[in-house]
């Protein structure tokens, strides 16, 4: 039997494939990363795409506004942060007057302890960061109605009444918004709670405009650009990573132009060539979204939800996921564990809608009516595992052998870092 060996980041997967399945290997196009960050992102900002420079759009006395992702995104801000504050300061702003906006969406707010380890002691001690509320109505802005959806939009009233918005964020496939990063930190990131929750329902999620790995003619994009229009988003830094969250390349500047610069290298990494339908999928999610079962999910989406799925009608799609995080949320599980066949859950998100969050259950129950998911390597309970319609295996391996003893050949596609990979079957 072939033996592999994965890393998720926090952990390493080791596993063996029936010597008589075959197999393929789909990961990320392989890029050298970035030296140097610091002075990569100096460069960015001393060259910022279609915009001026950050030290001659804002001025003295002026409230700034910098929106970053929570901890469920993996970015380098760290790093930028500081270079973009310094660029902010020899425009003459004061650090009293920067604001920086943990975008939770509908998230749970990062904890005191969380900020420190993503900024730093010296940010936190010295800048204003606050999270993100998208329940907090007194804190949030009513700004009117997209003209195609007709969603309801309204925002964190810090960012919305800050002279200057900077965003700052990751290029990556994203179910919804083709890829994330650009205007979506602002749009939905520190958006209220209806606004998100509209935005993830049934209509927009089977809707055949809405796409993963494409940001052209795709209805959700088109809703985030144009809540960029009524709030708009002056500046944005975005970072594009490799399977091991190195920066490969980072982009500064316009928030719809900048951003579409980075989509187009971004595509070139993360979406490769599949031959063929596989029986069998392995799809490994990297930390942080190995954190709990909600996020881990995510690395599923491009086996089903792609141009066409890579794995077969009836097919397996196994998930190795630690989860310390435990799942993710009590009405995730309830969604799940409450029916008794995930149709259901289908069924009634068309008839009456679900809240935020409420999109995860709805599209795991699509992935289920298409093919078996297995979820192994983790740390939460078999019993609430099966009580939520996925099958348990301790272990990659131990999932496989079960499959071999009712197949003699089948292929199994193996994703190193599936939430990231976009398979293609016409590239």
């Amino acid at each position: 039997m072939k033996t592999f060996k994965i890393s998720t980041g926090k952990e390493v997967l080791k596993f063996q494939i029936p010597q008589n399945f075959s197999y393929e290997i789909l990961e990320p196009n392989k890029v050298t990363p970035l030296r140097n960050l610091k002075e990569a992102t100096k460069e960015s900002l001393m060259n910022p795409i279609a915009s001026p420079k950050l030290r001659k759009l804002a001025k003295p006395g002026q409230k700034i506004s910098i929106i970053i992702c929570d901890n469920t995104r993996y970015v380098p801000v760290k790093v930028i942060i500081p270079e973009v504050i310094n660029e902010l300061i020899n425009a003459g702003v004061s650090k009293k007057d920067i604001t920086i906006i943990i975008a939770t969406g509908t998230h749970r707010p990062m904890t005191k302890k969380e900020i420190v380890e993503m900024l730093s002691r010296e940010i936190v001690d010295t800048i204003k960061v606050i999270n993100h509320d998208a329940y907090d109505k007194e804190n949030l802005i009513f700004l009117g109605k997209s003209k195609k959806l007709s969603i309801p939009i309204t925002l964190n009233k810090t960012v919305v009444e800050s002279d200057i918005r900077i965003g700052i964020g990751v290029v990556e496939p994203h179910l919804f918004a083709g890829y994330s990063g650009g205007v979506k930190i602002l749009s939905v990131g520190v958006a209220g709670r209806q606004t998100i929750a509209e935005t993830h329902n049934a209509k927009i999620l089977e809707h055949p405009q809405t796409k993963l790995g494409d940001i052209r003619n795709n209805i959700f994009r088109e809703f985030l650009n144009e809540v960029a229009t009524l709030v708009k988003l002056d500046f944005i830094v975005n970072v594009i990573q490799d399977e091991v969250k190195r920066p490969v390349k980072i982009f500064a500047g316009n928030s719809i132009i900048a951003y579409e610069e980075a989509v187009k290298a971004a595509k070139n990494i993360y979406e490769v060539k599949a031959s063929k339908k596989a029986d069998v999928v392995i799809t490994v999610p990297k930390y942080p979204k190995t954190i709990n079962l909600y996020q881990a999910t995510r690395a599923a989406n491009s086996v089903i939800f792609g141009e066409e799925p890579l794995v077969r009608k009836g097919g397996i799609v196994i998930i190795p996921a630690r989860c310390e995080d435990g799942i993710g949320g009590d009405k995730f599980y309830n969604d799940l564990a409450s029916v008794s066949d995930p149709y259901e859950v289908i069924q009634r998100g068309r008839v009456e809608g679900f809240p935020p969050e409420g999109h995860k259950p709805f599209n795991i129950a699509r992935m289920m009516q298409h093919c078996k998911l297995i979820i192994t390597d983790t740390d939460i309970e078999k019993e609430k595992i099966e009580a939520m319609h996925f099958s348990y295996e301790e272990s990659i391996s131990s999932a496989l052998k079960k499959v071999s003893m009712n197949n003699s050949s089948l292929h199994v596609m193996i994703l190193p870092d599936g939430c990231i990979t976009i398979p293609r079957f016409n590239i």
